[in-house]
């Protein structure tokens, strides 16, 4: 049993050291950044010329928007049933 137990302590020291190493990497890595790259530096949004506005003709017509209320009511009306 006690074996069990030390293989347990074997396994757990290892993935706490990997753990704690990967952080303090991550910590290094970090104030690197924070040290060579500008601060603030300005990002200008790109204008959105791709969405254009939405056209009368993407409209639905009359008939589809009077279908689909009727749909959705026949629905509702038979759910509540």
């Amino acid at each position: 049993m006690s074996e069990l137990f030390i293989s347990a302590a074997e396994i757990m020291a290892v993935g706490m050291t990997s753990v704690i190493t990967f952080l303090l990497l991550l910590i290094f890595v970090m104030t690197l950044m924070a040290k060579y790259l500008p601060k603030g530096a300005a990002h200008e949004p790109t204008p959105r010329s791709a969405r254009k506005q939405s056209k009368a003709g993407n409209q639905p017509s009359d008939d589809t928007v009077a279908a689909i209320s009727a749909a959705v009511h026949a629905y509702r009306t038979q759910r509540k049933k």
